[in-house]
């Protein structure tokens, strides 16, 4: 883990606010991650919808969000990413900021 968002962000937007911008540089790839089994969140996400009992994964480990980003530019505790948001980011969901690893596969050719 990273950091922890501390901003809302709407979906399709670029940018978010984290609580330190610190280890993290220009071209990283991280992910925005959000895990949380709060009932008004998974009835947020649901909407119109409502759970059920027997919805077990749902109901015991909440919503899971991962949404993967390449840092294009850092400002103060702001990321602004290449691709746009793809969930509306709340910080009151206590989201996080984990970094990844990506692996290239290079073409050889003979």
């Amino acid at each position: 883990e990273l950091t922890t968002v501390t901003g809302d962000a709407e979906k399709g937007t670029f940018s978010i606010e984290v609580a330190s911008t610190s280890g993290i540089n220009v071209g990283d790839w991280v992910c925005v991650s959000l895990v949380n089994n709060d009932p008004a969140l998974v009835a947020e996400e649901l909407a119109p919808h409502a759970t059920s009992s027997n919805w077990t994964e749902l109901n015991d480990n909440g919503v899971q969000i991962y949404d993967y980003h390449q840092v294009k530019q850092i400002s103060g505790n702001t990321l602004t990413f290449y691709e746009p948001i793809m969930r509306k980011i709340e910080a009151k969901w206590d989201g996080r900021l984990i970094s990844i690893r990506i692996m290239r596969m290079w073409e050889w050719k003979t």
